[in-house]
C-alpha cells in the first residue's frame, strides 16, 4: 500500500512496564523527652512527637509498655508500667516515620510512686532470751528494704513495736547511718522475763516509708524464753486415794500418781519416792504405786502413803502429797438391766427419725447383788444391731444409770426400727460379770418426703352437658413418709374460679361441681395440691387440663353490649345510625339471628327509629332535635332461632350532635344594683347570666353592654360580671341603666336583652331592707292559681318613696309572682313529684334603690301518683302437689309519692276457688289448698293500693300455669350385684356401673345414685352415672368383702327412689413381706462343738393368703459354716469351728450375715431380711505365748532403783480368764535385784547394780493364763548392764568445704557430715542441726544421718557463698555436743539470659562512610559468670537487605560493611542477637535488640536530567508562551537536592529560561526557515560542593509533508534486565523528495499509563535505531511503554506543513517479557493463569490484528486486550480473527482452538513468527 510522501512523522512506542524513579523527601532528626508515672492504666497519654502532614509513623521496634498513634503522633501506654520492674527508670524509644523515613528520638522517664511497702528479708524470724535476762540483752534483726526509690524509700527512724510487747518486756534501739540510707536494728530485753508466766512473745515490729500516702512494712519475732530451775515439782493433787481388790497380784498397779514441773528439759526431770512401812513401792519415773506385799481386805482396809517427787535441777527443788488406798471386796454376781422408755407408759421405745443427734431415746438402770465394794463401775456397750452407729450409750451421773442416744442422723424410709444387743458389764475384780439385753427401738416418721403426683400434668375431654357430681379425673400422689406425714389431701389451688369442679380432698378424685358452659371456658386448668398431714406439711402441684366439648345453649351475643352512636340534630327521616351485629356459636337455626325493639324500649321511642330484623340496619323515623333529647337508649333484642328461642338484648345509646339553632336566653332578664359613689374603679356591680342549651361553642356565651353608660361600666365578656369603669359620682347621676346582650360562639343573640339598673348611693342614701334576710314558705302541690304561698315585707327610711317587689332569680319556669304588696303567689301548675324545693331571690325596689332577700318554698306532696308495676301481665308455673303455703309469686308495684301517699298494700280482686292468699305488704302470693291438675293455669288479679286520701289503684294480671307430679320411682335392672376386685386396685378407679330406669320425664326421670350403707371406712363411691369407684386404698387383711346398698333417686322437686345390693369381694394380691420376729438375731455358740450343732433358730410371719403367705429362708450369700432349715429357720454348723482359728484368719470370732425371708406369692415374691449375729465362744485351749524366746534389755550401772528395763509380753488367743495372763521370774534373780509385775510383765530393778561385778544377767520368766486349769509358757530375758555417757561426738575433720550448682533441685543432697561417739547406745546415738548463719533457711539437716539438703532455691548472682555451723549432739545425759564449720561455694549455672539496657537505641551517620568505619557499640549484661556470662554478638536480620553492617562478636562494636548511600536507604534497622557461651550449646541463651540507623546526606550526587531532549514546537507560537519544562532530578537531601537551571548555549534572544522552574519561553519569534534550534541547557545543585550537568535540547518546527515511516506502527517484546545500550528496534522513515535527503530522528516524550517516565531510552539520530537508558525491571515499573519519535527532513529550506493526520503519525508498540513463565489454560470458557509469556505474546498478537484491520485508534485495542480473559470473541472493527489451532489468520467469524503441547507459532502484524514454549490448553471463540 503506498503512502504519501511526508516532511516528518511521529510514532507511539508501547512498553509492559512500569518505570518509577526515586522521590527524595527532605527530613531530619528530633529528640524529645517525656516523662509518665508509673502504674497509670492502659492508655495513658505520655506526649505527642513532632509530626509531618501526610506522615505516618511507627516504633523502630515493638514495645509492650508504649503504642504511638501512626497518625497523630500520641504516644500513650500499652500497659500498666511497674517502675520496680524495669531495669532502668528510662525508656529510649526511636520512632520512625513512613518513606521517606526520618527518626524521632525518645526519651521517656518512668517516675516513681510509692506503690511498694517496705519488706524484711523474712516475714517472721524466732529469736530467744533466758527467762533471768536482765535489762538491757539484746539480739540484732534485719532491716527493712523497700523498691520504691528518693523520698518512697523506707523511714529507719520509724521502727516501732505495734502489737506482742503489752507487758513493755522490749524496745527497739535504732542506729541509722549518717548518709540515711541504712540503720542497725536490735531488739532489747527490758527484764521481768518468766518463762512459766509467759514463755513465748510474738512481736510485730512496724516500720514506715517516706511516701505518700506511707506504705507500711511488718516483722514478726517469735521470741522464746529459756529456761532455769526456778520452780519445784508439784503434785496435781494434795490427796490421792485409790481402792485395790483385796485378791490383787503382788506388782499390780494401783495408782498414778503425776508431779509437774513448770521448769522444762533437765529441770523438768522429775523421781518419785515412798517413805518405808507400806506393802507399797513407786515406780520413780512413772510414779505409778506398785503392790509390793500381799494385801488383806480383814487385816487392813486402808493405808496412808507420803510421795515425793524430786527435779534433777542443780540444785534439785522438791514436793510432796499424801495418798490413801482402800481395799474392795471381789465380785460374784451378775448385773440384771432394766429399760425405761418415753413415755412412761410405753411398752417400747421409739425416737423420730429427724431427732438430733444426742436425743435421749431409752434409760438403762443396772442393779448388782454384790456390795458396792465388791462391784466395779458399770459399763455398758451395744453389741449389736447398731452396725450402721445410729445409737450410743452414756453414762450419767446418777449411778448405774445410761442413757441410749441417737449418735447420727436417722432416716425412717431405710431403716424404720432397730432390735440393739445391749452388753452391761460391772467391770468388777477380779472377774468382771456381764449380761445382755435386747432393746427394740421403733422410728417415728417425721416428714421429709414431698408428695409426687403421677403425673407432672392430666389432661381429660368432657361435655359441657356432664351432670353436676360426675367423674372427671382421677390425681394420685404418693409420699415417701408414713403415717399422717404420708396422708395426703388434695385441693384445688387456682384454676376453679367458676366453681365448676371439685375434688375428694381424700382421693385426688376430681368431679364437677355445677353444670359446664363451654362458652365461658372451653378450657379449665386446675392447679391440684396434694398436702400431707405432718406438723409442717409438705405441698406438691400438678395441673388438670379439662378440654369442654360443646352443646347447643349458646344465647346470639351482640358485638358489643353497648353501640355507641353520634347524629347531627335535625337530620333528615331515614338516616343510617348503625348496622346491629351479633353471633351465636351455635349451628343451624339455633344460630339464626333476628333484630327486633325489646320491650324494655318504650312505644314512644320505638317510633322514632326503624330497625331491619334481618340486616340490623337501625335507622332514623323522624328527624330528631336535640333540645328536646340530647339521647336516646333503645334495647335491641337478638334472638336466635331454636326451639325455644335464646335472646339477648343490647344497648345502642344516640347522642345527638348539636347545631347553633338557639340564641342565648337571659335569667333572670331584670338586675338591680346599689354601688357607693366615689368607689374605686372596678368595684362590683352585678353579674348577669344568660343561658344556650346548645353545646361547645354553639353553647358558649359572650357578653356586651349595648346601650347604657360604657364608659361607667364595663363587662367581663365570658362571665358575665359588671364592674365600674371609672368612680361614680351621685351628684352627676344617681342611676344608670345598662343593657347587656348576649351572643353565643355561633354568632346568634339573644332575642331580649338584660337590663341593669345600678344606683349610685351615698351614705345619705338608704335602701329598702326586708325584715328578714331569708324566708321560708310550705305549700301543697298543685294549689290554684294566684293561691297566695306567702308575704315578705322590705322598709325604708325614705318616708316618700314607694317600694315594690320583683322576683329576679329562682323561677325559670315563672312558676311563682309577686305583687305590690309583697304578696308571693302560684303563677302556674307546681307538681312536687317535678320539683319539691325552691329558692327564689326577691327585689324590694324604693326608687332608683333595691334590697334583696332570699324566700325559700318547700312543696308539700299530695296523692296524685297511682302504684305502678313494672309489668301489667306475668307467668309463673307451679305444681299441683304444692302443699298449702307454698310461695309462688311475689307482686312488686311502686308509688313515686311520698309517705302513706307512696305506701303500698296488696290485695286479690279475682282469687278462683280461693286457692291463693297475698301478704298485703309483701305481695307475697301463696297457696291455700291443692292445685287442680286438671286446670292447666289459673288468672289471678292483683290490685296495689297506697294509703293516701283519696286512695289511688293499679292492677297486675298474674297467670299461674300447673305441671305433673313425679310418680314412678327408679327401677334397677338386676334385683342384686356382685362383683370380685384385686385389693390392689388403684383409688379413683372404676370398677362397676349399675344400671336404674324411671319412666317419668325431664327431671323427675333423671336418675342419681349414692351408696347408703355398707361401705365401711366409706372406701367406694359411685358417680350420678351409676359408675362405681374406689375412694380409698383397699386391703383385704382388713377386711376382705363390703356388702353395698346402692339408692337410685330421681331429679324432682320431691324425688322418689329405689335401692339394691352389691356384695363387692376383694381378691388377695401379695402386698405384704413376711416380716422376721427381729430385726437382729445374737446367738451365741461354743468353740469346738460338732458338725450339725443346733445354733439357733428365725421365724416371719407373712400376713397374705394361700401361697402368698407361704414362707422359706434363705441365706442373702452362701455362708459356708452354717445351714438353714428353708421351712423352719433353723440355723446349724457345717463344721466344727475354732474360735482362735476364726480370730487368725477372720480377726474377730463373730461371724455376721443376712437371712431373708420370701413367700410365694405371684408375679414376684416379697421378701423380708434380718441380720444374724453368731458368737463363738472360748474354752480355754492356747497356752500364753510370748512375742520372743529371748528378750535383751540393758542398763546403766549407775541407774536408781526402781528403774523399769522391759516389759515383756505375753498373749493368749483365748479371752476372758482363759486369756488373762500373769507374770513370774523362776529363774536367774537368785541375789532379788529384778522384780516383775504380774499384770502387766514390766521388770524393774530393786537393787544395785555394778557393771564391774556383773556386766549381765538371764532371767528365766514364765507367763501363766487364768483358766480353771491354768495354761502357761516361758522365755528368757537377757540383761546388759551399760556404761556412762563419758566421751562426746567427735568429727573426722576439723571443717568442710562443699560446691554445688546453683541449679540444684530444692530436696537434692548437698553434703552429709558424720560424727563419732566411743560410747554406746543412746550416749553414742547422734543428732545433727544447724546451729548458726543457716541464711534464712537455705539448707536443712537430717537430724538423724547428718545430710544437708538444700530447702531454698539457690541463685549464684544473690549469694555465691554459705557458712554452717553443724553441731553434733549424743542423746546422753547430760547429753554432749561438738561442731564443724561447713562452707558452701555456689557455682554458677546459666540461668540468666544476656540482657540490653532498656530503650530503643539510635545513631546517625553520614552517607559514604568508608568500610569497616565503626558506627557504635552495643553491649548487653549477663549476671552470670565465666562462660555463661560472655556474651558474642552477632547481627540476625537488616533492613533493607544487603549485609551493609557487620558487628564484631566480642566488642559490640557495628561497622560498615557495604557502601552506605543515603540515596539507596536513608534508614537501616539491625536486629543484634547477644548470647552467652555456656556449654553444651543447647544451653545457651540469648537476647534480641533492634538498632536504628539513620543515614544523613552528602552531596555527592549530579542533577540528571529526566525531561527529553528533543520537542516539538508549532512555528507560530506566540511570544511569552512556555515551549517546555525542563527537569532534572537529585537524589540528595536538602540543599543538597534543590536544583537551579540556567540556558548556557543556544539562542538566547529568542529563548529564555526561569532559573527555578527550567520552563522556557519563546522571547521573539520563530524563524519558520529554521527547522530546529539546538539549545544547551545546564542544572546546578545548592549543596556545599555544587554539582553541574549539561545537556542539549532540540527544538522541532513542526511542518507539513515530513518524512514517512515504513510501518504506521511499530510493536516490539523486550525483555526485562537487559543493560543500558541494548538495541530495541530501528524505525526507518524516508522523504518524498528522494533517498539523497536527510533524516534525522528524535524521541519527543516517553509515557506509560499516560505519565511521561523520563529518559527511559535513546535513539540513533541519524540511523533510527532505539536503544534502552537504563535497566528496565518489570515488577519495580510498567510493562507498557509509549514512546513518541519524530523524523525531520534536515536539508530543506523550510518545513512543509499540512494539517495533522493519523497518517502523519508513526506509533511503535513494543513488550517487555520475562525469561522464565508458564501458563495454563482450562476450558471451555477459557479461564487463563497470568502467564507473562503467553499474555504478552497475545498481547502482540492482538496488537498486530487490530493495526492490520485499521482500528480507529489505539485504545481500541487496548479494550480488546483487557478483554481476552473473559471475551472468547475479539471483534475489531471491520472484521473479526480467527485462532485455527497453532496459527492465527483474519478470515471472518470462525472457531479457535489451542494446544499447548508443542511450540506456539503466532502469525499475525508484522509479518514474522515468534516461537514461545507453554502449556496447557483452552478452546472457545476469538
Amino acid at each position: 500500500m503506498a503512502l504519501p510522501v511526508r516532511a516528518f512523522g511521529w510514532f507511539h512506542f508501547v512498553l509492559l512496564m512500569l518505570w518509577t524513579l526515586p522521590r527524595s523527601c527532605a527530613s531530619s532528626q528530633v529528640r524529645q523527652e517525656f516523662r509518665v508515672l508509673e502504674e497509670e492504666p492502659f492508655g495513658t497519654y505520655v506526649g505527642t512527637i513532632q509530626t509531618k502532614a501526610s506522615f505516618t509513623y511507627r516504633f523502630s521496634e515493638n514495645h509492650k509498655l508504649f503504642a504511638i498513634n501512626g497518625t497523630t503522633g500520641v504516644i500513650s501506654t500499652s500497659s500498666v508500667i511497674d517502675r520496680e520492674l524495669l531495669q532502668s527508670d528510662v525508656i529510649n524509644v526511636v520512632v520512625l516515620s513512613s518513606q521517606p523515613t526520618y527518626p524521632t528520638e525518645v526519651r521517656i522517664v518512668v517516675l516513681d510512686i510509692n506503690d511498694n511497702s517496705p519488706v524484711f528479708p523474712d516475714a517472721s524470724i524466732v529469736v530467744s532470751f533466758k527467762e533471768d535476762a536482765s535489762s538491757g540483752r539484746q539480739v540484732i534483726l534485719d532491716t527493712a528494704t523497700d523498691s520504691d526509690i528518693g523520698s518512697n524509700g523506707v523511714d529507719h527512724t520509724t521502727y516501732r513495736i505495734v502489737k506482742g510487747n503489752e507487758q513493755r518486756r522490749f524496745r527497739l534501739d535504732i542506729t541509722v547511718n549518717p548518709s540515711g540510707e541504712g540503720a542497725f536494728l536490735h531488739l532489747v530485753s527490758t527484764g521481768g522475763l518468766d518463762r512459766e508466766v509467759t514463755p513465748f512473745y510474738q512481736l510485730l515490729i512496724e516500720v514506715e516509708d517516706k511516701g505518700e500516702p506511707k506504705k507500711f512494712g511488718y516483722l514478726q519475732v517469735n521470741v522464746t524464753i529459756q529456761d532455769i530451775n526456778d520452780n519445784p515439782p508439784v503434785f496435781e493433787q494434795d490427796q490421792y486415794q485409790a481402792s485395790v481388790f483385796e485378791d490383787a497380784a503382788v506388782g499390780s498397779s494401783i495408782l498414778q500418781i503425776t508431779a509437774s514441773d513448770q521448769d522444762e528439759g533437765t529441770n523438768a526431770e522429775i523421781r518419785y519416792f515412798l517413805d518405808e512401812g507400806t506393802p507399797f513401792q513407786i515406780d520413780p519415773k512413772l510414779g505409778t504405786i506398785i503392790i509390793k506385799d500381799g494385801l488383806d481386805f480383814e487385816s487392813k482396809k486402808e493405808y496412808s502413803l507420803t510421795i515425793h517427787a524430786v527435779d534433777n535441777g542443780v540444785p534439785s527443788l522438791s514436793g510432796r502429797t499424801e495418798a490413801t488406798i482402800k481395799l474392795l471386796d471381789v465380785n460374784d454376781n451378775d448385773p440384771v438391766v432394766k429399760f425405761r422408755y418415753f413415755p412412761t407408759t410405753s411398752k417400747f421405745a421409739s425416737v423420730d427419725e429427724n431427732a438430733q443427734i444426742g436425743t435421749v431415746v431409752a434409760l438403762l438402770t443396772v442393779s448388782d447383788s454384790d456390795s458396792p465394794t465388791a462391784n466395779g463401775n458399770i459399763s455398758v456397750s451395744i453389741l449389736g444391731g447398731n452396725e450402721q452407729r445410729h445409737f450410743e450409750v452414756h453414762t450419767s451421773p446418777v449411778p448405774n444409770l445410761s442413757l441410749i442416744k441417737v449418735a447420727s442422723v436417722l432416716d425412717r424410709e431405710r431403716i424404720s426400727s432397730y432390735n440393739l444387743t445391749v452388753s452391761v458389764s460391772d467391770n468388777g475384780k477380779p472377774i468382771a460379770r456381764s449380761s445382755f439385753a435386747s432393746l427394740v427401738i421403733f422410728v417415728n416418721d417425721i416428714n421429709d418426703h414431698p408428695p409426687i403426683f403421677q403425673e407432672t400434668q392430666y389432661r381429660v375431654d368432657i361435655s359441657e352437658g356432664t351432670p353436676q357430681g360426675s367423674y372427671i379425673k382421677g390425681v394420685s400422689a404418693t409420699d415417701g413418709d408414713s403415717g399422717q406425714n404420708a396422708n395426703l389431701r388434695y385441693s384445688l389451688v387456682s384454676g376453679n374460679t367458676l366453681g365448676w369442679f371439685s375434688i375428694s380432698e381424700n382421693s385426688g378424685l376430681v368431679t364437677s361441681a355445677a353444670l359446664l358452659d363451654r362458652e365461658i371456658a372451653s378450657e379449665i386448668v386446675l392447679n391440684i395440691s396434694a398436702k400431707d398431714q405432718g406438723l409442717q406439711p409438705k405441698i406438691s402441684y400438678t395441673k388438670l387440663i379439662v378440654n369442654i366439648t360443646d352443646v347447643n345453649d349458646q344465647v346470639p351475643t351482640f358485638t358489643q353490649s353497648t353501640y355507641h352512636v353520634s347524629l347531627v340534630e335535625h337530620a333528615p327521616a331515614g338516616t343510617e345510625l348503625v348496622l346491629l351485629s351479633a353471633s351465636d356459636d351455635d349451628l343451624g337455626a339455633n344460630g339464626t339471628i333476628r333484630f327486633s325493639f325489646d320491650a324494655e324500649t318504650p312505644a314512644s321511642i320505638q317510633e322514632l327509629f326503624r330497625l331491619d330484623a334481618v340486616s340490623g340496619r337501625l335507622s332514623t323515623a323522624v328527624e330528631l332535635d336535640r333540645e328536646d333529647q340530647a339521647s336516646y337508649l333503645l334495647h335491641i333484642r337478638a334472638a336466635d332461632g331454636g326451639s325455644p328461642p335464646l335472646h339477648s338484648v343490647g344497648n345502642v345509646n344516640i347522642t345527638i350532635w348539636d347545631i347553633n339553632d338557639n340564641r342565648p336566653v337571659f335569667y333572670p332578664v331584670q338586675y338591680f344594683a346599689n354601688v357607693k359613689e366615689n368607689e374605686p374603679s372596678g368595684s362590683y356591680v352585678t353579674i348577669v347570666s344568660a343561658t344556650d342549651p346548645d353545646l361547645g361553642r354553639n353553647g358558649t356565651v359572650k357578653y356586651m353592654i349595648t346601650a347604657g353608660d360604657t364608659s361607667k361600666f364595663r363587662i367581663n365578656s365570658n362571665t358575665g360580671k359588671i364592674t365600674t369603669f371609672i368612680p361614680l359620682d351621685r351628684e352627676e347621676k344617681t342611676a344608670y341603666q345598662l343593657q347587656v346582650t348576649a351572643a353565643d360562639g355561633g354568632g346568634l343573640r339573644s332575642h331580649t336583652q338584660a337590663i341593669v339598673t345600678v344606683t349610685v348611693i351615698d351614705t345619705q342614701d338608704n335602701p329598702p331592707v326586708f325584715n328578714q334576710r331569708m324566708y321560708s314558705f310550705v305549700m301543697f302541690e298543685n294549689v290554684a292559681l294566684g293561691t297566695v304561698i306567702g308575704t315578705v315585707s322590705a322598709t325604708t327610711l325614705d318616708l316618700n318613696t314607694n317600694i315594690s317587689y320583683l322576683i329576679t332569680s329562682g323561677d325559670q319556669r315563672g312558676l311563682f309572682a309577686v305583687n305590690s304588696a309583697g304578696q308571693i303567689t302560684a303563677s302556674s301548675q307546681i307538681d312536687r313529684e317535678e320539683q319539691g324545693f325552691y329558692q327564689l331571690k326577691v327585689v324590694a325596689r324604693a326608687g332608683e334603690i333595691t334590697g334583696e332577700a332570699l324566700v325559700n318554698i318547700t312543696v308539700k306532696d299530695l296523692n296524685d301518683n297511682a302504684p305502678n308495676y313494672i309489668h301489667n301481665v306475668e307467668h309463673v308455673s307451679a305444681v299441683e302437689n304444692w302443699s298449702t303455703g307454698h310461695v309462688i309469686f311475689q307482686a312488686k308495684a311502686s308509688d313515686p309519692d311520698e309517705g302513706p301517699n307512696g305506701m303500698v298494700i296488696y290485695s286479690l280482686k279475682e282469687n278462683p276457688k280461693g286457692l291463693f292468699h297475698i301478704h298485703e305488704r309483701h305481695g307475697l302470693i301463696t297457696l291455700t289448698g291443692p292445685l287442680e291438675v286438671t286446670t292447666s293455669s289459673y288468672e289471678i288479679e292483683v290490685i296495689a293500693a297506697d294509703m293516701g286520701v283519696p286512695r289511688l289503684t293499679s292492677s297486675l294480671i298474674l297467670i299461674v300455669s300447673v305441671y305433673d307430679v313425679n310418680d314412678n320411682s327408679p327401677v334397677f335392672d338386676q334385683l342384686s350385684y356382685e362383683v370380685i376386685i384385686l385389693e390392689s386396685e388403684p383409688v379413683n378407679s372404676r370398677f362397676f356401673k349399675v344400671q336404674a330406669t324411671d319412666k317419668d320425664s325431664g327431671l323427675n326421670g333423671e336418675i342419681m345414685y349414692d351408696i347408703t350403707g355398707g361401705n365401711t371406712g366409706d372406701v367406694f363411691g359411685i358417680f350420678p352415672d351409676g359408675q362405681l369407684y374406689i375412694k380409698t386404698e383397699l386391703d383385704r387383711e382388713i377386711q376382705d368383702s363390703y356388702n353395698l346398698v346402692v339408692v337410685a333417686k330421681d331429679r324432682a322437686v320431691e324425688p322418689l327412689s329405689a335401692s339394691v345390693n352389691l356384695t363387692v369381694i376383694l381378691d388377695d394380691v401379695n402386698d405384704n413381706r413376711p416380716l422376721f420376729n427381729s430385726t437382729n438375731y445374737v446367738f451365741h455358740f461354743e468353740e469346738e462343738q460338732k458338725r450339725g450343732s443346733i445354733v439357733g433358730q428365725v421365724f416371719a410371719k407373712d400376713k397374705d393368703f394361700g401361697p402368698n403367705s407361704e414362707v422359706r429362708y434363705t441365706f442373702e450369700t452362701p455362708q459356708p459354716n452354717f445351714e438353714l432349715n428353708a421351712i423352719t429357720g433353723e440355723l446349724t454348723s457345717t463344721l466344727q469351728l475354732d474360735r482362735e482359728s476364726l480370730m487368725r484368719q477372720r480377726g474377730t470370732a463373730v461371724f455376721s450375715f443376712i437371712v431373708l425371708s420370701s413367700d410365694q406369692g405371684l408375679p414376684k415374691p416379697l421378701k423380708d431380711q434380718a441380720k444374724v449375729q453368731v458368737y463363738i465362744q472360748d474354752i480355754n485351749d492356747n497356752p500364753p505365748k510370748f512375742t520372743k524366746d529371748i528378750y535383751q534389755a540393758s542398763i546403766s550401772e549407775s541407774a536408781q532403783n526402781m528403774t523399769q528395763l522391759l516389759r515383756v509380753s505375753a498373749s493368749d488367743v483365748d479371752e476372758n480368764n482363759n486369756g488373762l495372763v500373769q507374770y513370774h521370774i523362776i529363774e536367774g534373780n537368785e541375789e532379788g535385784q529384778f522384780m516383775i509385775d504380774v499384770s502387766s510383765g514390766q521388770v524393774t530393778l530393786v537393787g544395785k547394780l555394778d557393771y564391774e561385778t556383773t556386766s549381765s544377767y538371764s532371767l528365766k520368766i514364765i507367763a501363766a493364763d487364768s483358766g480353771t486349769v491354768p495354761v502357761s509358757s516361758s522365755c528368757l530375758l537377757s540383761i546388759s548392764i551399760l556404761d556412762e555417757n563419758d566421751n562426746s561426738p567427735s568429727f573426722p575433720k576439723s571443717s568442710m568445704s562443699v560446691d554445688v550448682l546453683e541449679n540444684m533441685r530444692i530436696g537434692e543432697l548437698v553434703a552429709s557430715v558424720t560424727a563419732s561417739d566411743a560410747d554406746s547406745g543412746q550416749n553414742a546415738d547422734i543428732t545433727y542441726s544447724i546451729t548458726a548463719t543457716n541464711n534464712h533457711g537455705t539448707f536443712s539437716i537430717s537430724p538423724n544421718t547428718g545430710s544437708i539438703f538444700l530447702v531454698k532455691k539457690l541463685d549464684f548472682e544473690t549469694q555465691s557463698l554459705y557458712k554452717l555451723n553443724i553441731s553434733a549432739k549424743d542423746n546422753g545425759r547430760p547429753p554432749r555436743s561438738s561442731s564443724i564449720p561447713v562452707v558452701i561455694h555456689v557455682r554458677d549455672f546459666n540461668d540468666n539470659p544476656p540482657v540490653f539496657a532498656p530503650g530503643d537505641i539510635f545513631k546517625s551517620i553520614p552517607e559514604n562512610l568508608p568500610l569497616s568505619a565503626s558506627v557504635m557499640t552495643i553491649v548487653a549484661q549477663d549476671t552470670d559468670a565465666d562462660i555463661n556470662g560472655q556474651l558474642e554478638y552477632s547481627i540476625v536480620q537488616q533492613i533493607p537487605r544487603g549485609n551493609h553492617f557487620s558487628i564484631d562478636p566480642d566488642s559490640g562494636l557495628i561497622y560498615t560493611n557495604k557502601e552506605i548511600d543515603r540515596e539507596f536507604s536513608n534508614l537501616f534497622e539491625l536486629t543484634i542477637k547477644a548470647t552467652d557461651q555456656a556449654v553444651p550449646a543447647e544451653f545457651r541463651r540469648f537476647t534480641l535488640k533492634n538498632v536504628t540507623i539513620w543515614v544523613t546526606d552528602l552531596n555527592d550526587n549530579i542533577p540528571t536530567f529526566v525531561s527529553q531532549n528533543a520537542l516539538v514546537a508549532e512555528p507560530n507560537i506566540v511570544i511569552g508562551s512556555i515551549l517546555t519544562t525542563v527537569m532534572a532530578l537529585d537524589p540528595d537531601d536538602g540543599e543538597n537536592g534543590e536544583v537551579e537551571y540556567k540556558l548556557l548555549e543556544g539562542d538566547a534572544d529568542t529563548f529564555i529560561m526561569d532559573r527555578y522552574s527550567g520552563d522556557i519561553r519563546l522571547a521573539s519569534q520563530l524563524v519558520p526557515s529554521r527547522l530546529m534550534y539546538t539549545l544547551t541547557v545546564s542544572a546546578t545543585d545548592h549543596g556545599t560542593d555544587r554539582k553541574t550537568s549539561r545537556t542539549e535540547l532540540t527544538i522541532i518546527l513542526q511542518g507539513m509533508d515530513g518524512p514517512v515511516f515504513s510501518q504506521p506502527k511499530y510493536i516490539t517484546i523486550l525483555k526485562e534486565g537487559q543493560p543500558p545500550g541494548t538495541n530495541v528496534i530501528s524505525l526507518d522513515a524516508s522523504s518524498a523528495r528522494g533517498s539523497l535527503s536527510k533524516v534525522e530522528y528524535f524521541i519527543v516524550a516517553v509515557r506509560s499509563g499516560g505519565k511521561a517516565v523520563g529518559r527511559l531510552f535513546t535513539i540513533g539520530r541519524h540511523t533510527g535505531v532505539i536503544q534502552t537508558a537504563a535497566e528496565l525491571d518489570r515488577e519495580q515499573g510498567s510493562d507498557l511503554y509509549l514512546v513518541d519519535v519524530y523524523a525531520i527532513e534536515t536539508d530543506a529550506n523550510q518545513p512543509r506543513t499540512q494539517r495533522a493526520e493519523d497518517s502523519n503519525k508513526s506509533s511503535l508498540n513494543f513488550t517487555l517479557t520475562k525469561l522464565k513463565c508458564c501458563f495454563s489454560l482450562r476450558g471451555p470458557k477459557c479461564h487463563i493463569s497470568p502467564c507473562p509469556l503467553l499474555l504478552n505474546a497475545l498481547n502482540l498478537l492482538f496488537f498486530c490484528l487490530c493495526q492490520r484491520l485499521a482500528l480507529a485508534d489505539l485504545g481500541l485495542c487496548m479494550d480488546a486486550l483487557d478483554s481476552q480473559l473473559s471475551s472468547p470473541l475479539i471483534t475489531c472493527k471491520s472484521g473479526t480473527v480467527e485462532w485455527n489451532k497453532e496459527n492465527v489468520v483474519v478470515t471472518g467469524l470462525v472457531k479457535w482452538r489451542w494446544k499447548c503441547q508443542k511450540p506456539a507459532v503466532l502469525q499475525g502484524g508484522m509479518g514474522r513468527k515468534q516461537e514461545r514454549n507453554s502449556s496447557g490448553s483452552s478452546e472457545g471463540t476469538g
